[in-house]
């Protein structure tokens, strides 16, 4: 590469840095790679749990199939067959009629690949691994479809890992997911009323501000941080001629 096009590198990256992103950009999303249903509420009267298990009556977490994509990124990391364990808590809340959003889901979801992915000087299956607090599950009693959101905006909080993606720049996040096939349907039970256990396919997406850029490999570090001091060099190098 010449000298002219590493400092033009180097140049871009700067700019790119220094420029911070307008709005949260969508990195990731996930859909179920089964027809059975992937998520079960368990309803509880302090503290209710929701669940990723294909198992119509469990009432602890376990992995299910998924398909995940870091979008942008190249074939390999899009459209990996991989699971998903979602363990999260929720504390019960009295039901009622009509649409509700129930405040105070906190959890995780891990996202591993079914075999190790490798992508330049990274190998790993930690697709992404998702940390969230005060996030809500939304609905409309008698509906079958409904969803999760959280963002750290709205007073969430969230952050991410991944072997495959740099979070070290991370100033909001964003999760949207989706719930379709509710069975059988949102609704309410007990005394004080709550919300009913339920069974439903979870899907959705993840966002940041700024957008999030693969993890490069170690050449690629070397390279930018040489256009760097090409970079010194040449300002220096300028200072000398204007000063003589």
């Amino acid at each position: 590469m010449s000298t002219f096009r590493t400092v033009a590198v180097a140049a871009l990256v700067i700019a790119g840095v220094a420029t911070p992103a307008s709005a949260v950009v969508t990195f990731a999303s996930f859909s179920s790679a089964t027809t059975t249903r992937n998520v079960r509420f368990v309803s509880g009267a302090e503290t209710s749990r929701f669940i990723s298990t294909l198992n119509s009556s469990a009432t602890a977490a376990s992995a299910v199939p998924v398909i995940f994509s870091i979008l942008g990124a190249p074939p390999v990391l899009q459209g990996v067959a991989s699971t998903l364990k979602l363990d999260a808590t929720l504390p019960s809340q009295t039901g009622g009629s009509g649409a509700f959003s129930l405040s105070g889901l906190s959890g995780t979801m891990a996202f591993t690949a079914n075999d190790p992915v490798s992508y330049l000087s990274a190998t790993g299956t930690n697709l992404l691994t998702v940390f969230f607090s005060d996030a809500a599950l939304n609905g409309t009693i008698g509906a079958s479809t409904g969803g999760v959101s959280g963002s750290t905006v709205g007073g969430s909080t969230i952050s991410f890992t991944s072997d495959f993606l740099d979070f070290s720049a991370l100033t909001a996040a964003d999760m949207s997911l989706s719930l379709s096939a509710v069975f059988s349907t949102f609704g309410n039970f007990g005394t004080p009323s709550r919300l009913r256990n339920f069974r439903a396919t979870l899907g959705g997406q993840f966002s940041s501000d700024p957008a999030q850029a693969l993890i490069p490999e170690p050449g690629t570090w070397a390279m930018l941080v040489a256009g760097f001091g090409l970079v010194g060099v040449s300002v220096r190098r300028r200072r000398r001629v204007l000063i003589a």
